[in-house]
């Protein structure tokens, strides 16, 4: 997709129900989220990664 210009974003949405009921999603399933794909209006700059210890740990948070 990006080959093609395009860009997407994670979107995490509050009203998950109402989601649900207007795409005519089953109950038994749940949102996790929306993938928004599109064409980005500009093309900001890559940032830094954060170092992979800063959002990994393990068993507790925190822990390495």
């Amino acid at each position: 997709a990006h080959g093609l210009g395009l860009g997407c974003c994670w979107v995490k949405l509050c009203q998950d129900d109402k989601v649900l009921e207007i795409l005519g999603v089953p109950s038994t399933y749940y949102n996790a989220g929306v993938l928004a794909i599109g064409y980005p209006d500009e093309s900001p700059k890559q940032r830094p990664r954060l170092p992979l210890e800063t959002l990994v740990f393990r068993n507790r948070y925190g822990q390495h």
